[in-house]
Parts: C-alpha cells; structure tokens; sequence
C-alpha cells in the first residue's frame, strides 16, 4: 500500500497523457502529473517523491519537498481563512487545510502555528491540527534520562519554554537553564534532564556535567581569541553577565575555565583570563575539544602577577568536574506545572 504523507520511491508503471502512473508493486498507482516529469522517465524507472491525495480522494504525487511530513510538526503561515477552517502553505501548491474543529485558538491571515500533520482516516487526506494535545502525550514515554533528543520550542511560559520532543512528546526547559536567545519554532538538540514519576519531561539544551565542560571550554576559548586573548572574567564575576556575553552559566564557566587551565591553555590573574601558548600535549587536547589551534595572542604590555595556581573556587570546580553533583539545598520545582490542552498550567 502506498502510503500517504511520506516520501517514498515508486516505480513508474505506465506513462499517459495526464502523466506518470507510479506503483510500489502493489495494485495502487499515484500519479505525477506530466508537468512534474523530467525529459526522459520512461517506465520501469524509480522516482522519490511525496504522495498525497486531490479532492477526489486520488492519489497524487509530486517530486517537490514538503515542509514537513505525516505525524511531524512545524511552524506554518496561515494563508486564507475560510467557514470550514484556515489554509496554510507547507511547500507544496495545494495547502494544508486546518478545520475549525482542528484549531485550539481561531486562526487568521498571517497566524504562525505549530501544526501537526495527520491522515484524516475517513477522507484519507492531508489535514493540520494545532491540537497537538490529541497527538503528542507523555503515557508511554520513549526517551530516557541524558538522552539527546530533537527540540521545537513551541511557546513560553512562566516556568521556561514549551518543547515538543521528538515529535512525540512535550516537555520543558526551564528559563534558569536558558543561556542563548531561543524563540518560538526553533529546532534544537537537547537532552533529557529527567523524566519524572508522573512522566512530565524536564529538558536541558546543555549537556549537565563533565559531558558540558570541553564545548563550553571550546566557545569561551574561541571568545578568548577574538578578543585578543584577554577576556576580563573571574569567579568574582556577575553571573548575569557572564550569561550574557558567553550563553553559559556561571558555573558552567568557572567549569570551563579551570578545563583550560589545567591543560595550561590560559593564564589567570586578578584582572581576568589570557591565552597562552599550548603545551606539547596540545594534540591530545584537541582531539578531546575537537579545538581548531589558535595563534597565540600578545598581553598587554604591563606588570603582571602570573598566579601559579587557578584561584580557590575554580580550583574547587576544576577538582569537581569528573564528580556527581551534590543535590542543592534549594526548594523544589518538581510537580509545579502540568499539560493541560498541549499547554503548560503553573501549580502553586
């Protein structure tokens, strides 16, 4: 059976004059029409293509490249508004039709909305819906704890931001682990911080522990270069500010930092952090970080005391790195929110 909403390859089975009747072997043919076909198919050849079906309930196919795909979700334009529902354009000439009975809000001309796509079981056709509480749910979970997974931010929320996983479940990334602009539609890698006792999903888009330490050390190396190896930060530093001019925490940092040092890439003194030279074990080191070597930057030209040791604390964290982190003494978040609709409800 051919199926509808994916990209397949099918074989063309017979040419006529509307065009390509194309078969997977089976006794159903989707055509493409005569205006998609390249000079030269000729029967017996495979084509790739994206099969759905016309107002007939036929079935179609086009070599062009949707969107996105039956049981994926993206980000649409809403392009007419009709009694019977929205349309919106999701790469191919005939567009998506999202029924009123498929919209969680009243959809209107320009409207952006993550869509689901599906096969509507009795017209087999294409349809949306922004009801992706009817298709993504927490019951069976299939990640597991440290997980990468595929992100969608879908919208945010007193607690942090939406995420859809994988396109199958919903989760959440709290704001105080957010140290880069995100914003709603944006596809991103992350992993799975914990799945709770109820299945709600917590989501980190950073790696937690020594796993974070040598990209982070990567970013504030590379930061380090362009800033003509001087970058005047400390652990006595803001961590507000080391959000916003590095996108990482400030232990994240103070992690970082005593990475370098301790492959003697860095020098720390009161005033900040200086590149310097690698060591011979340089090689090592790259292949660790996946590091492009820099070229050593000149210091300005002023007294300086060179600090033999890095500072307590980030002697502290460098110490701590390839350690489990204790558990904070701060109050629990855990059970304050829930889904409800596809949306996220604060608990008090």
């Amino acid at each position: 059976m051919i199926e509808i909403g994916k990209t397949t390859t099918l074989t063309v089975a017979r040419i006529e004059e509307p065009g390509a009747f194309l078969s997977d072997g089976g006794n159903e043919f989707a055509l493409l029409p005569s205006s998609q076909m390249d000079k030269g198919i000729n029967v017996g050849d495979e084509i790739a293509v994206f099969v759905y079906t016309d107002a007939e309930e036929k079935l179609m196919a086009t070599t062009k490249k949707p969107i996105f795909e039956v049981n994926e979700l993206a980000f649409l334009e809403v392009t007419e508004q009709t009694s019977f529902g929205a349309f919106a354009n999701y790469g191919l000439p005939k567009e998506l039709l999202i029924p009123n009975s498929q919209q969680i809000e009243d959809l209107e001309i320009g409207d952006r909305c993550l869509t689901y796509l599906f096969v509507d079981e009795k017209t087999k056709r294409l349809v949306g819906s922004t009801k992706l509480h009817n298709f993504l749910n927490n019951d069976e979970i299939t990640v597991a704890n440290g997980d990468e997974v595929d992100l969608i931010a879908w919208s945010e929320s007193d607690l942090g931001i939406e995420v859809v996983i994988n396109n199958k479940h919903l989760g959440l990334v709290y704001a105080n682990s957010i140290f880069q602009p995100i914003k709603e539609g944006d596809r991103l890698k992350g992993y799975i911080k914990e799945v709770r006792e109820d299945n709600l999903i917590d989501v980190t888009i950073q790696k937690s522990g020594y796993a974070n330490i040598a990209p982070s050390s990567k970013v504030l190396l590379e930061k380090l270069i362009a800033s003509d190896g001087f970058l005047p930060f400390n652990d006595k530093s803001n961590p507000e500010t080391i959000k916003y001019e590095l996108h990482m925490s400030k232990k994240t940092f103070k992690k970082s930092v005593g990475w370098l040092y301790k492959h003697k890439m860095i020098r720390i003194e009161d005033d900040g952090i200086y590149f310097i030279s690698a060591d011979p074990a340089y090689d090592e080191v790259k292949a660790k970080a996946n590091f492009t070597k820099p070229k050593a930057k000149p210091v300005a030209e002023k007294p300086v005391i060179v600090n033999t040791e890095p500072s307590a604390a980030i002697a502290k964290e460098d110490k701590e790195e390839t350690e489990p982190e204790k558990p904070k003494a701060s109050v629990s978040v855990k059970k304050s929110y829930s889904f409800k609709d596809g949306k996220i409800i604060k608990k008090d």
